[in-house]
């Protein structure tokens, strides 16, 4: 009897004696898949939405408020981003979203698709059935002018693959000359470069402005030439993307 009670306590004591309780599931990369809101879908709208969130000591997000990006997207944005947990420990850092419709590719407007796509981005893409029309005109909230621009990716990202998103607050003059240009989110090897990118630009205005505009680093040509190493696309007017070949590896001896 002795025997079988010490038995019993040595399992207790090393953890056998009953199934540990089972923790609740945790999503994959501490984010929640995002469903393109009703009301959005059905308006056509589509947009970026710049939140900034606070997280505690364990990575989750405890505050959330959105800094830009179309009204009738922000709230789902924002009830996202606030189940989201990231892995940079406690402070304040940026999430962005991009709705995108893609327009008279199927029948069902009621699916649509989440895919994070870097840490800090994520793309939602919804189906429009026939007929539905083009999605209605938004207005840029920062109109650019980035003609002339410099466009050359940062060469320590490039060598080392680097890819990504900067979210850059902009202020301007009277003259839409860019006076502060200051990146909301800490991303080594393309911060500097998008700030630098960003000082060449001009703004259409007549007052000064103040915005947010999210700037995407992306290796993704399959043809590149000497004289146009890179491409740089308006994906919105808030949303511009700096494309470059992916890096190879010369075998010739």
């Amino acid at each position: 009897m002795r025997t079988r009670t010490f038995a019993v306590a040595l399992l207790a004591a090393i953890g056998l004696a009953a199934p540990a309780r089972a923790q609740p599931p945790q999503q994959p990369g501490g984010f929640v898949d995002l469903a393109y809101p009703a009301d959005a879908l059905a308006a056509r709208a589509t947009g970026v939405v710049v939140v900034r969130v606070t997280t505690d000591a364990s990575r989750r997000v405890t505050e959330a408020e959105a800094l830009s990006g179309p009204a009738i997207l922000r709230p789902a944005a924002v009830a996202n981003a606030r189940q989201w947990t990231l892995g940079n420990g406690p402070g304040t850092d940026v999430i962005v979203y991009r709705f995108e419709i893609d327009h008279a590719a199927c029948n069902d407007d009621s699916r649509s698709l989440f895919r994070r796509v870097y840490p800090n981005l994520a793309l939602i893409t919804a189906c429009s059935g026939p007929g539905r029309g083009d999605p209605p005109s938004v207005p840029d909230e920062l109109p650019l002018e980035t003609e002339g621009a410099a466009r050359d990716y940062p060469s320590l990202a490039f060598n080392a693959s680097i890819r990504g998103v900067v979210v850059l607050e902009l202020s301007t003059d009277a003259s839409g000359t860019i006076t502060e240009a200051r990146a909301l989110n800490d991303a080594p090897f393309l911060r500097d470069a998008a700030i630098a990118h960003a000082r060449t630009w001009r703004v259409r205005t007549a007052v000064p402005r103040r915005g947010i505009v999210v700037y995407e680093f992306l290796q993704d040509l399959r043809i590149c030439t000497k004289e146009v190493p890179t491409v740089l696309t308006h994906i919105t007017g808030d949303y511009l993307r700096l494309s470059a070949c992916g890096r190879t590896i010369d075998f010739a001896p």
